[in-house]
């Protein structure tokens, strides 16, 4: 399955993308599913020899040349992702109420992140059954695509279907660090950033509307996450992931 997409910010006018979710081949001819064969062919009425570029959520990009309806694309050619910033960044979001998540996913996937994670935590207005969970992550995966389309990134960030706090406790466990945002927090993350220079895997942990619950900080300190003081005033939860982002983006990025 690909979903179409039509490029005109920051890149050629009328620039044409699909997002490959499923199998491409490395040459030869591709031919997607018949509802993306009639939107190219029918809706963008591109011509024979009009050219796409294919990517997917793990950055591989694909040049495209359409030939028609029978036959699909032609496969040009094929590129591995981009090592980028030499930091792979998560982010764990503690979901605020309304629409709240939605603008953090956008931003925050222009500023680099690699993975999200919402977590229903115990501060959380949200609340969701099991059977809500994969619908959400279904709906917050496309403003991901759209997101990457927008800013030019050629892969698609991994979106986690929303966890509980005890599930996420499992899955931190597999970053070097850990930092938890905290106007409380006894050390600034210039330090902690200073003494962690060759970090290559790092989560960053913010809390929903009024923070996280001290069980929950007690939880993730005790598996060696960082309580860390922003150079910043108090954040709301949906302008605090974008601001801590940058900042770490700005340590680690090459210059």
């Amino acid at each position: 399955m690909i979903r179409i997409v039509r490029r005109t910010e920051g890149g050629a006018v009328g620039e044409r993308r699909v997002f490959v979710s499923g199998e491409c081949p490395s040459g030869g001819l591709w031919l997607p599913g018949p509802q993306t064969v009639r939107y190219v062919a029918r809706v963008l009425r591109a011509g024979p020899g009009e050219a796409f570029q294919g990517f997917d959520s793990q950055g591989t990009r694909w040049s495209l040349e359409w030939i028609s309806e029978s036959d699909g694309f032609r496969v040009l050619g094929t590129e591995a992702p981009s090592e980028g910033s030499p930091l792979t960044l998560a982010l764990a979001q503690g979901l605020p109420k309304g629409p709240k998540f939605d603008g953090i996913l956008r931003q925050c996937t222009e500023a680099g992140v690699r993975s999200f994670f919402p977590i229903l935590s115990d501060r959380s207005v949200v609340r969701l059954t099991e059977a809500e969970r994969e619908p959400k992550r279904q709906r917050w995966d496309k403003i991901l695509q759209e997101a990457s389309r927008q800013c030019g990134r050629s892969e698609v960030p991994f979106l986690s279907a929303p966890l509980t706090w005890e599930e996420w406790l499992e899955t931190q466990i597999g970053f070097e660090l850990v930092l938890v945002p905290d106007p409380g927090a006894p050390v600034g993350l210039r330090e902690v950033l200073k003494s962690h220079g060759n970090c290559r895997r790092a989560a960053l942990m913010i809390g929903p509307e009024g923070g996280w619950s001290d069980r929950e900080k007690t939880g993730a300190t005790a598996l060696g996450a960082v309580l860390v003081k922003l150079p910043t005033p108090v954040l709301r939860t949906e302008t605090a992931p974008l601001a801590a982002v940058s900042m770490l983006q700005f340590h680690y990025h090459p210059s």
